[in-house]
């Protein structure tokens, strides 16, 4: 009560009451409150939200946990910024991250095709450089040849080659790519080409569907067979063993064996001795048409071209076989297929 009159009552200096209330023991913050005017009062709806708190922290002697309060959020906002910038940086590292994964890849990818690049130089464009020269000696003959590297081009043209004994092949080889007008190959290259094509031709070599029935039905029928063929005699052998031939031909005439073969007309007629038949009782049957057709039937021999593909005489040909069959069975009569 004393302190409303007080506060009502006149007084000459808002000063002197503030003090005089700080003699009586309060605290300076509810002195302030205390000692202010009449009307004055009202200017605490104008405080903000966080003047009326600091305003009630001196009142109750809490300003220390204010001023912490204000470090800490600001301390809040600072952690926000360098999250924030932390953020920033992460993305960017990720970005740089996934450019170098692209350049790793590219570089990959990169030795990957220089990989490639060297195989298709040493491996594949070798071999499509015999098949082209393949190809134009099957256009052109062998006539261009000597006679020998012309004897070791048997059936297949450069495959004959590649199938010579010892150091032989590298070299047939070089002579088959310079007939066709290929640039020669390094003594390496066509040694590593030719041991390559020997052993892929070995593991994909197989017998045609039906031949050893049709053989078999030959022989049934009492009919006399002979196979003559040309190349080394070890490795002409070792297909005749393979492939299960041996017993099922009266006569096996190896080139490398004999000293001779196709298209010399002793390998035909010694064929035909060995069987005790003559030219007219002669059926030739092969997929060569120089070997298997046209050098038979200067000797009055019937030949018999075998085109297992399907592809037909060269354009422009002038060689006419007795017959073309694509499979020996065609050749059983159909009682005995």
């Amino acid at each position: 009560m004393s302190v409303t009159a007080t506060t009502a009552a006149s007084v000459p200096d808002h000063r002197a009451q503030f003090l005089s209330l700080l003699e009586t023991g309060l605290s300076r913050a509810i002195a302030r409150v205390l000692a202010l005017e009449q009307g004055q009062t009202d200017r605490l709806c104008e405080y903000s939200p966080k003047e009326l708190l600091r305003l009630v922290f001196d009142v109750f002697g809490d300003q220390e946990v204010l001023d912490r309060y204000d470090q800490a959020r600001s301390h809040q906002q600072q952690l926000m910024k360098e999250v924030e910038s932390a953020a920033h940086e992460l993305s960017h590292t990720q970005a740089q991250l996934s450019d170098l994964s692209n350049r790793v890849n590219s570089y990959q990818q990169y030795q990957l095709r220089l990989k490639e690049r060297e195989r298709l130089a040493t491996e594949v464009l070798p071999v499509m450089q015999w098949s082209e020269a393949r190809e134009k000696l099957a256009r052109v003959g062998v006539d261009a040849l000597g006679r020998g590297d012309r004897d070791d081009l048997v059936d297949g043209g450069v495959e004959g080659a590649l199938l010579g004994d010892g150091g032989l092949p590298a070299v047939r080889l070089r002579v088959a790519l310079a007939a066709a007008g290929h640039r020669a190959l390094s003594d390496d290259l066509a040694i590593r080409l030719a041991d390559r094509f020997t052993t892929y031709r070995e593991e994909e070599m197989f017998v045609f569907p039906g031949a050893h029935e049709a053989i078999d039905a030959f022989k049934a029928l009492g009919i006399k067979l002979a196979l003559v063929t040309n190349g080394a005699a070890d490795m002409q052998r070792a297909k005749v063993e393979r492939f299960a031939l041996g017993h099922r031909f009266d006569h096996i005439q190896i080139e490398g064996e004999h000293g001779f073969g196709k298209p010399e007309e002793r390998a035909y007629l010694h064929a035909m001795d060995a069987l005790g038949v003559t030219a007219s009782d002669t059926w030739m049957i092969g997929d060569n048409l120089e070997w298997e057709v046209v050098a038979p039937q200067r000797l009055g021999i019937y030949a018999v071209w075998m085109d297992v593909h399907g592809v037909g005489l060269p354009p422009g040909s002038t060689i006419k076989p007795d017959r073309i069959v694509r499979s020996l069975t065609e050749l059983v009569p159909a009682r005995h297929k």
